[in-house]
This record gives C-alpha cells, structure tokens and sequence, in this order.
C-alpha cells in the first residue's frame, strides 16, 4: 500500500480531554499567576495568623481589592480570584471575638465580597457594612455604594414593618448622600432618601452648583408619588429654591401649592425691583392678586395695561392689519380644482370665528 494511502493513526481520546485548571493555568498572564498567589498567601495567613500579622494580611487584602481594574465586561481579578476563599473566610470571620481590632477591617473586606458572592436577597453587603466602619464608604467605588443603597431601602422597609430602630440605617445614609452629590449622583440620594422618609436632609447638601438638578429631578418625581407626598416634595423644593435665592422658581412652586400665604411671603420677600415686577407679572398671569401700594407694581399685578402691552407687541410684529379669511384659510395653495363646499353658512360661520379670533384682539375688523 503507497505511504499516502495509509490511515492516520487514532488520537488517544484521554489526550483529547483538557484538564480545565490547566487550561486555565495556561490562560493567565504572568501578572494574574503573581496576583492570585499573593491574594492565596494573604488568605492563608487570615485563615491561621492572629494580631499583628492578621492586621498586615486584611491590609494587603484590601490593597488587593482597591487596587484591581477591570472593564467593564469583566469581573476585577481580585474579587476573581477570592470567589474560591469566600466562605472559608466568612467561617473565619464569625469564629474571631468582636474585642478584637481587626474585625471592623474584615468586615469591610467581607462586605465588598459579598456584593458578588452572597445569596441574592441576604443583604450580607449590607450587614458586613454595618458590623465594619459604617463612615467609610467612599473609597470602594459608585457600584458599592449603589449596592448599599438599595439594601438599606429594603431593610428600612422591613424594619418599619417590625416596628424596629433603624438609627444605623441613618447613620450609614448619612455618610451616602454626601457621596453620591459630590460625585453627580443627585437622583440616587434623592432616592435613597425618600426611601428611608428622610427627604428634606437633601436641603443641608445644596449648593449653587447641584440645586438645578436636584430640583429638576423631585419636580418630575412629583407627578408618580401619591398625595401627601407630591405636596411634602414640592415644599422641600421650594425651600431650596429659596436657599440658593431663586425668587422666580419659589414662587412657580408656592403658586402650583396654591397656598395665598407662602406667595405673598416670597413676593413681599423680594428686595430687587426688577425681579418683583418680573413675580408680579407671573402672578397676574395666574389671577392670584396680592395687595400692592407702589402704582407701577400694581398695574402689573392687575393687568391694568395689558391692552396696551398687547398692542404694543402686535406693532411691532407688523401684524396688526386687517386679514381677510382667504388670508387665513391659504386658498390661494388649494386646488381650484377641487370640488367646492356648498355648505354656506358654515362657511359664515367660520369666517366670523376667524375675524374675531385674529383681528378683534388687534382692534380691528375686517
């Protein structure tokens, strides 16, 4: 038989199977082999060390943690990498007395863990976080944070529900929101706070800066709450309006809470001439008449020249001649083809609606 009509010999099937942990092992980078025999060795050495050395382990586990990158289709090669030591830690972790000083490191440590590694619905994130350094949040990152937000929000509501204290629930928000304003998170501590009926401390965190868009946000959040809680937000709004001195917005808010009392505050309140008559015209749009002594405020408030304003405006736009319907209508762009309407006086009719709606408000008549 020729050389080349000869069969192939077989492949051995075991030689076809891969060993995964070897593949894997070929797989990673010289950099991911260094990185996850130090976090083994740190491990290791929380599992069995105690004092000094257990304080330098959790210190180059954090560093590990805080350190690591990813993208954002890929898991950070720390918290990779710990996946397998998660339980044999928290084991460790429950089995150490809470006189010792670490526990508070471990917990933090444990807490950022969990965000990946815990049944869903645990709120392990959450109480690791609680039994750790409850003023430290920040430097874990907006998904952490984010994370923590949405367990408080389910915890408060049980505990409401069990009548139970939710003061470190507070504390723990406390140290959120002023996170999530300074880093452009606005609608999330909005949220966070009208989770746990707290909303009017977002008025303590308002600057020049942040008011527009935290005020934007609770007046579209406004039109899904149920009453009286659109009412309580729009007070809350109104009031930081009237921190950061927007006379103007105030006064949209007091006029759409209808209350007599507030809109005669905020315009009495209003010490630039040019703005009060800007109030007072808003005012005398809506109907809503205030007392007035100045002459000139009062013929705003009461729309004594609008006429004349009217007038003045029609002038200007050179609208103010006499327009015929044909002028409205565009009869001039129809198809004179097309079949005419014999309907007269409906005709009529439409042509006086258009003469009074388009010039009787110019004091004119065709």
């Amino acid at each position: 038989m020729p050389e080349s009509e000869k069969p192939l010999p077989k492949k051995n099937a075991k030689s076809d199977k891969k060993d995964p942990k070897k593949e894997e092992k070929e797989e990673m980078s010289e950099e991911d082999l260094r990185i996850k025999k130090d976090i083994d060795m740190l491990v290791e050495r929380v599992v069995s060390e105690e004092g000094e050395l257990l304080h330098a382990a959790l210190e180059g586990l954090r560093d590990q943690i805080k350190s690591s990158t990813g993208s954002m289709t890929a898991i950070p090669k720390a918290l990779k990498f710990l996946r397998p030591h998660y339980q044999n830690l928290v084991v460790v972790y429950d089995k150490l007395p809470k006189t010792v000083n670490q526990k508070k490191r471990f917990a933090d440590i444990l807490s950022i863990l969990s965000m990946t590694m815990s049944k869903p619905g645990s709120r392990e994130t959450l109480r690791l976080k609680l039994e750790g350094n409850a003023d430290e949040v920040e430097s874990w990152g907006h998904e952490y944070v984010r994370c923590l937000s949405a367990e408080i929000a389910d915890e408060y509501t049980q505990r409401q529900a069990d009548n139970q204290p939710t003061d470190d629930l507070i504390k723990l928000v406390e140290v959120i929101v002023p996170f999530d304003m300074k880093h452009n998170a606005e609608p999330e501590a909005c949220d966070l706070l009208m989770e746990v009926d707290k909303l009017e401390r977002i008025i303590d965190q308002i600057d020049s800066n942040n008011y527009k868009r935290v005020c934007l946000y609770l007046l579209g959040c406004t039109y899904y709450v149920a009453e009286p809680e659109d009412t309580e937000i729009l007070r809350i709004v109104m009031r930081i309006y009237r921190k950061v001195d927007q006379p103007g917005d105030s006064l949209r808010v007091a006029m759409r809470l209808n209350d007599k009392a507030l809109i005669q505050e905020i315009y009495g309140g209003c010490t630039d001439r040019t703005t009060k008559k800007q109030l007072a015209c808003m005012l005398a749009r809506q109907h809503i008449y205030l007392e007035e002594e100045e002459e000139d405020l009062k013929e705003l408030l009461y729309n004594t020249n609008l006429s004349k304003y009217f007038l003045s405006l029609a002038r200007d736009l050179d609208v103010m001649d006499p327009k015929t319907p044909d002028d409205i209508y565009k009869t001039h762009l129809t198809d004179s083809r097309a079949p005419q309407n014999q309907d007269s006086a409906r005709n009529n009719l439409a042509s006086i609606f258009v003469n009074a709606f388009v010039n009787a408000g110019f004091g004119t008549i065709n």
